[in-house]
């Protein structure tokens, strides 16, 4: 199984069909009032798989480290959906949405890590900075939950 794609959204979801509905996607920086803050954000992400691969069996997880290099396992081992019957000349795929909640204590590079069959196939980096020095386009998050 390979990685198709993956980033990082304000929410996504999959809807019965099949297809994704994203908003606010590709977040790679945002600007909070202060620390400690928590961020809630979603990992969307689809991998295809080779021709002749069963889909059965695959697991995913996420872990998510933080700047001073602290690495925090989320979830593993999870059993990852991948489809059964696939259309000839289509590549079978398995999509995937993981809503998480980030704690931030401190700014700096975060990288949300994916998981999947025990390899890591992405880290994905997350900016946070002070509100007051990141310009416009970031995204604002409030330290409160």
């Amino acid at each position: 199984m390979r990685l198709d794609y993956a980033f990082l959204a304000e929410r996504a979801a999959r809807l019965d069909d099949g297809r994704l509905v994203v908003f606010g996607g590709d977040v790679d920086l945002i600007e909070v009032p202060g620390f400690p803050a928590a961020f809630q954000v979603s990992l969307v992400a689809r991998m295809v798989m080779d021709e002749g691969e069963s889909p059965d069996g695959h697991t995913f997880g996420v872990a998510i480290t933080t700047p001073d290099g602290t690495r925090k396992v989320v979830t593993e081992n999870q059993h990852l959906n991948a489809p059964q019957n696939v259309a000839e000349g289509m590549s079978g795929g398995a999509g995937l949405v993981v809503g998480l909640v980030i704690g931030m204590k401190q700014p700096g590079i975060y990288r949300i890590n994916l998981i999947v069959d025990g390899i890591e196939l992405k880290a994905i980096p997350l900016k946070v900075e002070p509100a007051s020095t990141v310009g416009k386009g970031a995204i604002e998050k409030s330290g409160e939950q």
